[in-house]
């Protein structure tokens, strides 16, 4: 995909993401985004799937108030785990979750916007994409392990999510890429969506050749539940469930997105 030379000038853009996403215009985006590749089926899932926190979730830094010269984006899409299996480990994913935040800001990679989601027996949308300098970062109120797995709901909320903001930003002159990551410590067992729903969505965004899905298993049999969502086996980072383990994990995974932020997404291994 081309790079876009031109700044976009937020005196002479109207998108959803300057006068705050409707479920009308968030539809919209997403059923455009079959023009760049987003399979029918990724559509019709995602288009049933437009609810309050997925059209939030759909907004973000308004064009033309983030600093970006070149008209060129990444967008990091964080799906964490917070089901009651994680409570041993809080301390330490509240920690290195925040220190991702501080890495990804001393990196200078300014392209960078960033949407967190984390869930348990449901989904929650901590923040919609933001700028680094104003990422709401986790502690203690909205961490707090609990809950079954709605792994697949979550996957497919912050997909909903991710293709309209995308979208927006496409409409207005910007070359875009996303890196979508999951961190989990194991399987779905309390969605409403169903695994298939999740292979759609997954296969029909990387249809679009912006998207790079990864999945981080601790504990847990990663290239299998990666595989069956659809993530290519390159992009599966399978780890015990340490405080070590999980220091390492998110350290490798601020590294990646620097790097899939100036590089093409797609091209090779995310976590190499």
């Amino acid at each position: 995909m081309a790079k876009s030379n031109a700044r976009i000038s937020k005196s002479n853009v109207t998108t959803a993401a300057t006068v705050g996403a409707s479920k009308n215009s968030v539809k919209a985006m997403i059923q455009g985004a079959q023009a760049s590749g987003l399979s029918q089926a990724a559509i019709d899932v995602l288009c049933d799937n437009l609810n309050g926190p997925t059209v939030a979730g759909a907004n973000g830094a308004a064009v033309g108030t983030f600093d970006n010269d070149a008209g060129f984006v990444t967008l990091y899409v964080r799906v964490i785990d917070k089901t009651g299996s994680m409570y041993k480990v809080v301390r330490t994913v509240i920690e290195e979750a925040n220190k991702q935040i501080d890495a990804l800001q001393k990196s200078k990679a300014s392209d960078i916007l960033m949407s967190t989601w984390l869930f348990d027996t449901r989904s929650t949308l901590l923040h919609s994409y933001l700028t680094l300098d104003k990422v709401i970062k986790l502690d203690a109120t909205n961490y707090d392990p609990d809950g079954e797995t709605s792994l697949f709901d979550a996957v497919i909320d912050a997909a909903t999510s991710a293709v309209a903001y995308a979208e927006t930003l496409k409409d207005a002159g910007y070359t875009v890429k996303i890196c979508f990551v999951v961190i989990t410590d194991g399987d779905d067992n309390h969605s409403q969506r169903s695994l298939q729903d999740v292979y759609d969505v997954v296969t029909g965004m990387l249809n679009q050749e912006i998207y790079t899905f990864a999945l981080c298993a601790f504990g847990a049999n990663g290239e299998r539940i990666g595989n069956e969502m659809g993530i290519p086996i390159e992009n599966i980072y399978t780890s015990g469930k340490t405080d070590h383990d999980i220091r390492v994990c998110l350290g490798t995974v601020s590294a990646s997105v620097v790097k899939a932020s100036q590089t093409l997404v797609g091209s090779g291994s995310f976590f190499s």
